[in-house]
């Protein structure tokens, strides 16, 4: 996978493009003595593969935390997916109703290399979708804008 990583975003990047890859929980599989995303980050070109870090699956995973991940490879994860894991069922939650407490785990947004972030939610909303949009809206301005 890493060799095609390389070979996409080569053809990304003669486009004038930026390739990033989007993690998943199996990202942090153990594979012989390294984690996938151990893979990716040794074994893709840093300027032509970025990282889309989804922090809900990173601690999901439970393996390394999302500073100490940002550390192994400052300056590739200028996308964030920000979003909140329930404290039962671990799926998706709107931000401040799960588990996950960014105010603690939150990466310096400068090392990492951030240009965006995105606060994400899957299809199961405590009310509604607009609902949910607004909570987690109120939410990451109060706790965790001002951190980024």
């Amino acid at each position: 996978m890493v060799q095609k990583l390389n070979e996409i975003g080569a053809q990304v990047s003669a486009a004038g493009l930026q390739l990033a890859y989007h993690n998943f929980g199996y990202d942090f599989n153990t594979y012989g003595n390294k984690t996938g995303m151990d893979w990716v980050l040794e074994e893709t070109d840093s300027d032509l593969v970025k990282i889309e870090v989804d922090f809900y699956w990173v601690m999901h995973a439970g393996v390394i935390s999302p500073r100490a991940l940002i550390e192994k490879a400052p300056g590739r994860f200028p996308l964030w997916h920000i979003k909140d894991m329930d404290k039962l069922s671990r799926d998706y939650t709107e931000l401040g109703n799960g588990s996950i407490d960014y105010t603690k785990v939150l990466p310096n947004a400068k090392t990492a290399g951030l240009e965006r972030y995105y606060i994400e939610q899957g299809g199961n909303f405590a009310e509604n979708s607009m609902q949910s949009v607004s909570q987690s809206a109120s939410y990451f301005k109060k706790h965790i804008q001002g951190l980024i």
